[in-house]
């Protein structure tokens, strides 16, 4: 990942986390151009895989808010996730955050999209775990 963001420099990092415990669950984003960090609480019933969406949604918000962020990548530790994400159908089973994150990322795919250049300018990276190995936490 360290050779992918030194020779991609073009890419605005944010890197997020999820977090469940016994009493909480929380989701987090780091913003290392800025030094921003940011923290949420969410409801003790959430799994572990809505936190780590939650932190991806809050990711896109920032980059959303920036408004002209045309290149970035959302570092994530949640193979699960990723793979969520990657598939294209969102079904009644589906975690309904994904039906936020895809809306946004299929929003400002709209809003950047060139049919001259590349469409995609958004990359996913999962991020080797604080706990195991690659990808999920447990």
């Amino acid at each position: 990942m360290l050779q992918f963001l030194t020779e991609n420099k073009i890419y605005y990092v944010i890197y997020t986390d999820g977090s469940k415990g016994s009493d909480y669950v929380r989701a987090a984003i780091y913003d290392p151009h800025v030094k921003f960090s940011q923290s949420f609480v969410l409801p003790n019933p959430c799994s572990i895989f809505t936190a780590e969406a939650y932190a991806v949604y809050q990711a896109l918000m920032r980059i959303r808010q920036m408004n002209s962020c045309k290149y970035f990548l959302i570092v994530s530790d949640s193979l699960s996730l990723i793979k969520a994400l990657a598939n294209l159908k969102i079904t009644y089973k589906s975690n309904y955050i994904l039906y936020f994150v895809k809306e946004i990322i299929y929003q400002y795919y709209l809003n950047y999209s060139d049919t001259r250049e590349t469409r995609h300018n958004s990359k996913t990276i999962t991020a080797r775990s604080h706990r195991t190995g690659w990808g999920c936490k447990r």
